[in-house]
């Protein structure tokens, strides 16, 4: 719930002033049901609006964007495998098949971070 994600950001000392949140430009699937595309939009409406209530900055990346600059394709293992390699003191946090979206999500942070620490040297 938002609450819980509110309540995340403040442990973890989130300033808004120094904070960019980097989240996948995703899209309904084709083939997906009405009501698992109308639960994923509603969980990622909460995301947004959340972030924008604590005016924490959102930056948004296709998966195209952020896998071609790491690298990546779309094999999921391959995204586990380099969230291993880039953090092994964490590997346990990526080892099972399910733990796809983690890697990921890790590596859309991974790409903001490098993102941000480099458009002001190409400007």
């Amino acid at each position: 719930s938002g609450t819980l994600l509110v309540n995340a950001l403040h442990r973890w000392g989130v300033v808004p002033t120094n904070t960019q949140c980097w989240i996948e430009d995703v899209h309904s699937m084709p083939r997906q049901g009405v009501a698992s595309s109308f639960k994923f939009g509603r969980a990622h409406g909460t995301v947004i609006g959340v972030l924008a209530g604590q005016r924490i900055t959102t930056r948004y990346v296709t998966p195209a964007q952020w896998k071609k600059a790491l690298a990546l394709t779309a094999d999921k293992a391959a995204c586990r495998r380099r969230a291993i390699e880039l953090w092994p003191t964490h590997a346990g946090l990526f080892a099972r098949a399910k733990d796809d979206g983690r890697a990921e999500a890790a590596l859309i942070a991974r790409y903001g971070w490098i993102t941000s620490h480099t458009e002001g040297a190409n400007a």
